[in-house]
């Protein structure tokens, strides 16, 4: 909806009318390994992206034992130091930092960071006691809504707005890894502006570029595609991430449609003025046609001439039956002054 409200993340604003805000998420997919994380941070800055995303968990406090979700974090996780590396590396590329917090051990670190924003995954997003401890933290959230009702969507809204906190984007999102494209559903994106006065974007998990950029068309103003060095790396979301060129055709992609997005209402743009002038056709002597003849459908045409000038079609039946003022030369412009306008038509 054109009265969204906007909000900044960083130094950047989001919102109608601003640049799309791109995250290149991270995740896990450095598999707990610091060095890699950090030449996941050159690629996506190099990639053009605005923000690169982390997931921060701390496996005991989030999952049972034995569960896959236990093993993979437990395997994948970065410590208080490691992300503080990797938020000073951000800082220098000149790119945001943040990160998913996934728990309450996951928020401390994330207070020991300077981070520019704390996304909420689909999976928390009615884990209000996390989400109130986040939205207290003074950071926009960035709120993903993967298998959620609009109303579950509208009651977390109500109790960031009851807690006095607006400035959050609420993402358009999938929960399936990945989302085959009958299920995307992106018009979703236009009934979320609809519904809600917030900065709307997509969380993609799909494959390739076609689902982001066809959702900034539809008002998306924040894209978030997870990303990596090597899609064939082990763990995380790799498989199905994107790599660095096809992240940054996407980049680039967005932002040539943004220019096509340029624009409100359909009128014409001054450029197209010579267009107008030149191109449409008016009406012009099909033959000589001397002083004091009787036009007809034979003598007058609709043609573009060779000046600009002449009645436009629209008057080709006004001025059949009419006298000629003067002589008209073949493919000469008709105009007014060439007609007996006075006179009584035959």
């Amino acid at each position: 909806m054109s009265n969204a409200r906007k909000i900044r993340i960083g130094e950047r604003t989001v919102g109608p009318g601003h640049p799309t805000y791109i995250v290149a998420e991270i995740g896990i997919n450095h598999n707990g390994d610091a060095n890699l994380a950090h030449r996941m941070v050159d690629a996506a800055a190099d990639s053009g992206a605005d923000a690169v995303k982390f997931q921060t968990m701390d496996a005991d406090a989030s999952y049972a034992p034995g569960t896959p979700s236990h093993e993979v974090f437990s395997e994948a996780a970065l410590d208080l130091e490691q992300y503080r590396g990797l938020e000073a590396h951000c800082d220098e590329r000149g790119i945001d930092f943040f990160t998913t917090p996934g728990d309450w051990p996951s928020l401390e670190i994330c207070r020991g960071l300077s981070i520019t924003a704390i996304k909420i995954s689909s999976g928390l997003m009615t884990n209000k006691p996390i989400v109130e401890a986040a939205a207290r933290m003074g950071v926009p959230l960035v709120i993903s809504t993967g298998g959620a009702y609009v109303w579950e969507i509208g009651k977390v809204v109500y109790e960031l707005e009851s807690m006095g906190k607006t400035d959050f984007v609420l993402l358009h999102c999938v929960s399936v890894y990945p989302a085959p494209d009958e299920i995307l559903n992106l018009r979703a994106i236009e009934s979320m502006r609809e519904a809600f006065p917030y900065p709307i974007g997509y969380s993609d998990h799909s494959t390739g570029r076609v689902a982001p950029v066809s959702a900034v068309a539809l008002g998306a103003c924040l894209i978030e595609k997870h990303f990596t060095t090597d899609r064939n790396l082990p763990g995380g979301d790799n498989h199905m991430s994107a790599e660095p060129d096809e992240f940054a055709l996407m980049v680039q992609e967005i932002r040539d449609l943004e220019k096509m997005l340029i624009g409100d209402g359909k009128r014409p743009h001054e450029s197209e003025d010579g267009f107008r002038s030149r191109f449409r056709r008016r009406l012009v002597a099909r033959v000589d046609i001397p002083a004091g003849e009787v036009l007809t459908r034979e003598s007058v045409g609709l043609m573009r001439p060779l000046e600009p000038r002449g009645l436009a079609a629209e008057f080709f039946e006004d001025v059949l039956g009419r006298r000629t003022a003067r002589d008209v030369r073949q493919h000469e412009p008709i105009d007014w002054d060439a007609l007996t306008l006075g006179a009584e038509r035959d």
